[in-house]
């Protein structure tokens, strides 16, 4: 994922052969082999790892990503660099299906402003925590994961 303009977005497509998160998948393309991809400006709730348990509503972000992209051809559009563990943050579509959109008008992750603004999904974000669902449903709202991460990485 280098193209020629630092300030061009690369097109991919392939088959996903695995969902690893809410929010992050592997993809086999079919020259570069198996890419990690982001889902780029979506932040769903942080699976367990070896400092902290699970948030809710993980295993349910995952479950939904799964039921949207597993086994399935999808085309993204990524940023041009890699983030710090190998991951293209990429907007992804499964035909004109907006894969980022529905995780997040589904309640099943935050809008994450840190690689791009976006405002259909600010606002997807804000009808979702309206409409109460998903994670904005839950009466003690979890921690976003941002915040999470960080808290456990302190640990």
């Amino acid at each position: 994922l280098t193209p020629a303009s630092a300030d061009a977005e690369v097109v991919i497509a392939g088959k996903v052969v695995q969902v690893i998160s809410g929010d992050r998948l592997w993809l086999e393309h079919p020259q570069k082999g198996k890419l990690g991809v982001q889902l780029q400006s979506v932040d769903a709730p942080e699976l367990a790892s070896k400092h902290c348990p699970a948030q809710t509503w993980a295993n349910q972000a995952q479950r939904f990503l799964q039921q949207q992209v597993l086994n399935q051809q999808i085309t993204g559009s990524c940023l041009p660099q890699l983030d710090a563990d190998g991951f293209a943050h990429c907007r992804i579509y499964r035909g004109n299906h907006d894969i980022n959109e529905a995780v997040i008008a589904q309640g099943y992750a935050w809008y994450d402003r840190r690689y791009a603004i976006n405002l259909a999904l600010q606002q997807k974000e804000q009808e979702a925590r309206a409409e109460k669902i998903g994670i904005w449903s839950d009466r003690l709202l979890i921690t976003a994961p941002w915040a999470y991460r960080e808290k456990c990485e302190q640990r």
